[in-house]
């Protein structure tokens, strides 16, 4: 008699199988029953039955988010443009808003469900990568994550309304904040493109809690933010105090993705592995195009990166300019 499937309904069936194939255990087949939701409220005179137009770019992030990593698995780059029209079609999901201050269910069980079954080659490494885009969606502890290091950029004096927010896991949280980057590890070990998941799942939530700065209170997963949180958490707050350090070194491209009129560049080279902001004036369209084109031609580049270091562990990179390494002898052409 087959095994019976594991049936995730709630977030910690999810953290269970996920913990299971972290331990090598066999996974039997996973069906996903209503997880996962992410569900928010947001109260406010502005706010009546209705979501405003930086919230719903910022459900359209969550859906970029899970086409590009699919795209990742299933076509070997972080590019949405690589998927199928019969792909994009099961990577859409609905969401709800209901009536009174604003309440919004959002259902991502059809988008995990199509990551899951992506790759029969190896079908587990699928089927975690599905779970581990689903908590960093709507999991409490990452969601706290994401906004901590948001925390982390801005100026001392706002940040300290956020201490209480960034304060709140519990040990079990943390122990699952580092299953997930085990996780997330193992499958960048066969699949490297998926890390770029993280950084655009982190600014997907802080395109939908800056949003709201205007509203009086924001409930996401449980998680409340007060007005003054929320006017912490906006996009117009000054960076805080950072130490500034240039690093040269040799890089492999990983992806190159679109942010408004910038790129954000996932970079790695044996010693470092980051995610770097391509902006005028060293950043053009022309330039971007061939960082890109990187990825598919697996050509290396001789790059410098700003790095500022934010208490010793938040870390923001910047492209500053890069050379195509055309051979092994290391002859590069700058650009």
């Amino acid at each position: 008699m087959p095994p019976k499937p594991n049936i995730i309904r709630t977030e910690e069936d999810a953290w269970n199988v996920l913990n299971q194939w972290l331990n090598n255990e066999p996974i039997a087949d996973v069906e996903f029953d209503g997880w996962p939701q992410l569900s928010i409220a947001i109260t406010g005179n502005d706010y009546n039955s209705s979501l405003n137009t930086g919230q719903m770019s910022a459900f359209i992030d969550f859906k970029m988010v899970m086409g590009r990593a699919y795209a990742a698995i299933a076509h070997g780059a972080y590019d949405a443009r690589r998927l199928r029209s019969s792909e994009e079609d099961e990577l859409e999901f609905t969401t709800e808003v209901k009536t009174g201050s604003s309440l919004a269910d959002t259902d991502f069980s059809p988008l995990v469900t199509a990551f899951s079954q992506i790759v029969t080659t190896h079908p587990h490494i699928s089927l975690a990568a599905a779970i581990v885009l689903g908590l960093l969606f709507v999991s409490r502890p990452l969601i706290r994550q994401h906004l901590e290091n948001k925390a982390k950029q801005i100026d001392s004096d706002e940040r300290r309304k956020l201490i209480e927010l960034v304060e709140k896991n519990t040990p079990q949280e943390n122990a699952h904040v580092k299953s997930l980057d085990k996780a997330i590890a193992r499958i960048c070990r066969v699949y490297p493109q998926f890390a770029m998941a993280l950084p655009d799942a982190s600014h997907a939530h802080w395109r939908l809690t800056s949003s709201a700065s205007d509203a009086d209170k924001m409930t996401i997963s449980g998680i409340e933010l007060s007005q003054e949180q929320l006017e912490a958490l906006g996009d117009r707050r000054s960076f805080r105090n950072a130490e500034v350090e240039m690093v040269e070194d040799t890089f492999q491209v990983l992806g190159v993705i679109r942010v408004r009129k910038n790129y954000r560049v996932q970079l790695r080279s044996k010693n470092l592995y980051i995610s770097a902001m391509y902006k005028p004036p060293e950043m053009t369209d022309a330039r971007a195009r061939r960082l890109a084109g990187c990825i598919t031609s697996s050509q290396l580049i001789k790059a410098t990166i700003e790095l500022k270091r934010l208490e010793k562990s938040h870390v923001i990179g910047r492209l500053m300019k890069f050379q195509l390494i055309q051979n092994a002898i290391g002859e590069a052409q700058e650009d």
